[in-house]
């Protein structure tokens, strides 16, 4: 996640079915999770986010990067 990094985040956890990425300790985490149902994960089944970021331009380069990945607005 080069992009958290820019942040000052980094991964911070990884177990067998999550990683977590983060920046300081009590801050916000980013994780990818299966969900535990096994079935795919979708917007109703296994998806929360939130993130922490300094400024409304962190905000706005976090999802200029999202609908790069091909999500949508």
């Amino acid at each position: 996640m080069r992009w958290l990094v820019k942040w000052g985040g980094g991964r911070k956890l990884e177990l067998e079915r999550s990683i977590l990425w983060g920046r300081d300790k009590g801050a916000p985490i980013f994780g990818v999770i299966t969900p535990f149902d096994g079935k795919p994960a979708t917007s109703s089944n296994g998806f929360t986010l939130a993130l922490r970021v300094d400024s409304h331009a962190a905000v706005d380069a976090l999802h200029a990067k999202a609908l790069d990945f091909g999500g949508y607005g």
